[in-house]
């Protein structure tokens, strides 16, 4: 794991690190089920035009009406677990439930987000590293019994009672045909896209709007340090971490860069503290390097590459890619 050595400010991490939103919806999926039907917040209503009655092949029918929460009302469904969901803007999720051969179900979620950024950024923080991939809307992925994929600004949870084949079949099925019922496009964010400079490992990205996310996506991280507008991270194959932060002012975005370059020259467990115009580089407390830089209102991050040269070439890449997408 590489990491930082200023307390409170990040901590690289690797693998499925969302755990507790990867296993959210199967823990859904059993309290509805023991649960009344008529529970605080459901609105039950007519099938949603986005709900397909059945899905063939497999004989998966629906079972029982469509329930729908809208705002707060997800803290009924969620406990516990709603605010990262309006931190990056929740309006109202869809819940219907699915029969295929030998009782096996699924419950399907659609979760109708904000915009199409919204929609991503949940789904990458409720997507691990692992996992089958899928060509269904923006980028499917089905972990064990459970599949996300992102289109337009929804964001469709299919989770399955076991993972038998038969199951893993029915989420495919039941998600390619809500897929050709969801309008919407499936552009990705530009801050995500400005990491795109070869060998970025897909399955790693994570796009965040707040600190609830930034702690989700990393828990060593502080998002009251940073206080951005929008952020990406992404791991490399060459073995390091990229995280870029984007601020609503550049006068804002130099002022925390100064005092994330003051903390680290302060903080007795670092060595080798160097300092530019607009960069910084230190060895962490386990001599692991750290690089940044300022780029105009955005602060980007280098952690873990094996030369001061391979950090400097990625930051000039990552550099023009910023330059060219990111406003």
């Amino acid at each position: 794991m590489i990491g930082f050595c200023v307390p409170l400010l990040i901590r690289v991490c690797r693998g499925p690190i969302v755990v507790f939103l990867a296993a959210l919806p199967l823990l859904l999926v059993q309290c509805a089920s023991d649960g009344d039907e008529g529970a605080s917040g459901a609105t039950p209503e007519a099938r949603p035009a986005v709900v397909p009655e059945d899905a063939d092949p497999g004989g998966w029918h629906v079972e029982g009406e469509p329930r729908v929460f809208e705002g707060d009302d997800l803290f009924d469904y969620i406990n516990g677990g709603a605010e990262i969901y309006h931190e990056y803007g929740f309006r109202k999720v869809t819940i219907q439930e699915y029969m295929g051969k030998a009782d096996r179900g699924i419950t399907l979620e659609i979760f109708e987000m904000t915009d199409e950024r919204s929609a991503f950024g949940i789904y990458t923080l409720k997507t691990g590293a692992d996992g089958e991939s899928v060509a269904v809307g923006g980028g499917g992925l089905i972990e064990s019994y459970y599949m996300n994929f992102w289109k337009g600004s929804r964001l469709v949870t299919l989770t399955g009672f076991d993972d038998h084949p038969e199951t893993v079949e029915g989420l495919k099925s039941i998600a390619m045909a809500v897929e050709e019922v969801i309008g919407g496009v499936k552009n990705r964010p530009p801050l995500v896209e400005a990491l795109r400079i070869g060998g970025m490992i897909e399955q790693s990205v994570k796009y965040i709007f707040g600190p609830l996310g930034l702690f989700n996506a990393c828990p060593q991280v502080s998002g009251k340090i940073f206080g951005f507008t929008e952020a990406a991270a992404a791991d490399f194959k060459a073995g390091y971490k990229v995280v870029l932060f984007r601020y609503a002012e550049a006068a804002d975005c130099a002022a925390r860069f100064k005092s994330l370059q003051d903390r680290f020259a302060s903080h007795p467990g670092c060595s080798r503290f160097h300092t530019g115009d607009r960069s910084f580089s230190v060895l962490d407390q386990e001599g692991r390097p750290v690089h940044g830089r300022l780029l105009a209102n955005c602060i980007l991050l280098v952690a873990g590459a094996a030369t001061g040269e391979a950090a400097d070439q990625a930051l000039d890449a990552l550099e023009r890619r910023v330059a060219e997408l990111v406003k």
